[in-house]
């Protein structure tokens, strides 16, 4: 699929699927590359609990998922 997609399962796990790529890694941000720009899941403790080809999982103490759109992937 094109489209990325969210899940929280809880404040401390969230998984990301359809993602185009790790962008960065910090204890506060993991920083996605998804098809109209990079998600950001936002947070504190952060970690990467699996890595997959079309998933990941991170863990840690989640705020926020931010989306930065890329006008250029449109």
């Amino acid at each position: 699929s094109a489209r990325w997609d969210y899940k929280q399962v809880s404040n401390r796990r969230a998984l990301v699927e359809n993602h185009r790529g790790l962008v960065s890694y910090a204890p506060d941000c993991v920083r996605v590359r998804c098809r109209r720009g990079d998600a950001c899941v936002l947070g504190q403790e952060l970690a990467l609990r699996e890595v997959r080809k079309d998933a990941l999982i991170v863990t840690g103490r989640i705020d926020a998922v931010e989306l930065a759109h890329d006008p250029a992937a449109d």
